[in-house]
């Protein structure tokens, strides 16, 4: 980080873009634009104590359910699998990622993104584990949001063609795209949402100044 002294006025020189930190904001726009909220020269929320951006890209909060009472009956789903849901980390109520099948507790059905109100009412369980993720590749990102939550029309536990995923693959596959070194699959090849929590565990111990990643637990 370089810092200047400019007309009387110290500023940082990330990235990205020059940061003022006597205001908290960043001189030049947020190069994700309104995906980091309505205030487009913002810096976390305005809560620099607590979060970091190191690029001015992107962070995101990962929610992970676990299974529950899982059975399967002629292909009717009850308990739960578990799931995943990625939000935005500077904004709230709508999911970047939260995949369901339509109709609900099947292992197939059309594939649907529910909204964080929607998704906490869907899984009826305790509250999830839940990580900060810090993202350097933001358009990587969010192409491949489009593709897991548009072009796969279709929701089924194994996803084997190019139309389907669920929701702990359309979390490991965006996570991916946008940085996160993950790798290898999970039972019978497939990720499930176990698979996700115990990536990020591990990825989080990993953390250290000269990535341009991080994974934070939160409590």
């Amino acid at each position: 980080m370089l810092t200047l002294l400019l007309l009387g006025v110290s500023l940082a020189r990330e990235a990205q873009a020059f940061y003022n930190p006597s205001t908290g904001r960043w001189l030049s726009r947020d190069p994700i634009a309104e995906k980091g909220g309505k205030n487009l020269y913002g810096f976390v929320g305005n809560d620099s104590l607590d979060k970091i951006d190191k690029l001015g890209l992107i962070d995101v909060d990962v929610y992970i359910w676990t299974w529950k009472g899982i059975g399967i009956d002629f292909c009717h789903l009850y308990g739960s699998v578990g799931h995943v849901m990625i939000i935005d980390h500077a904004t709230t109520g709508m999911s970047e990622v939260s995949q369901f099948p339509t109709p609900r507790e099947h292992l197939h059905g059309i594939n649907t993104r529910l909204d964080y109100v929607n998704t906490f009412k869907a899984e009826e369980q305790h509250v999830p584990e839940k990580f900060l993720v810090h993202l350097p590749n933001d358009d990587a990102f969010y192409a491949e949001v489009f593709d897991q939550v548009f072009t796969r029309t279709v929701w089924n536990w194994w996803p084997t063609g190019p139309n389907e995923t669920q929701c702990a693959r359309a979390a490991y596959d965006v996570l991916k795209a946008g940085g996160l070194p993950l790798w290898g699959y999970g039972w019978q090849g497939e990720i499930t949402p176990g698979d996700v929590y115990f990536k990020l565990r591990q990825l989080a111990t990993q953390n250290n100044p000269s990535n341009p990643w991080s994974v934070e637990p939160i409590q």
